[in-house]
């Protein structure tokens, strides 16, 4: 079988690998298409997508790094490059792409989440609750930017912010934002990070 039409055979298994979420068989699926045609820069995307839902996060990060310097100009690209940088415990990293992919769409509402959340991460609260506020005015209809600007605002003390938050999450998520209001009313309420 010539290379081309043994690349597309393992694209088609491990799409439908991925189709009836059997990652690990994606993931070895892609390990060929990848062996096949190694400079394919759709080849990695595909193949760290798979190992991201494997929780390869090392394999995945290398392989969004290969696509980052192939095409740096790409924001969906420097997006999961700072997705898994984050979920590999690396927020400084994270930061620098999500920074990348906000400089590139400055519309990318889950990048601007993905900066607020690695600024939490590194402590840098003020810069953080100003990428929650970008990410909620690009999706106001989201939960995730209300939430995290209740919480942030609560950690910085900002009870203007915090009210205005809740009474959004509350015509957003009802559910979330009675859960949000229990979480903040504890001693020591501490952020919870959670990446869309």
């Amino acid at each position: 079988m010539r290379p081309g039409w043994r690349a597309l055979h393992w694209c088609v298994v491990a799409h439908g690998a991925a189709w009836t979420g059997r990652w690990d068989r994606a993931l070895r699926a892609w390990h060929r298409v990848v062996a096949v045609q190694p400079d394919s820069v759709d080849a990695r995307a595909s193949r760290a997508w798979a190992a991201g839902r494997a929780g390869q996060w090392a394999l995945a990060r290398d392989d969004w790094e290969a696509v980052v310097t192939a095409s740096p100009q790409d924001a969906v690209a420097q997006y999961n490059l700072g997705f898994v940088c984050d979920q590999a415990g690396q927020p400084a990293r994270a930061l620098a792409c999500f920074e990348a992919a906000c400089a590139l769409d400055p519309r990318a509402d889950r990048a601007w989440y993905g900066r607020g959340l690695a600024l939490v991460g590194l402590g840098r609260w003020q810069e953080a609750l100003q990428a929650f506020e970008v990410n909620a005015q690009l999706q106001p209809i989201s939960p995730y930017g209300w939430t995290q600007i209740a919480r942030v605002g609560h950690r910085l003390g900002l009870d203007d912010r915090v009210r205005t938050a809740m009474a959004r999450l509350g015509q957003v998520d009802a559910a979330v934002a009675r859960a949000v209001a229990q979480e903040l009313a504890q001693p020591n309420a501490v952020i919870k990070p959670v990446l869309a």
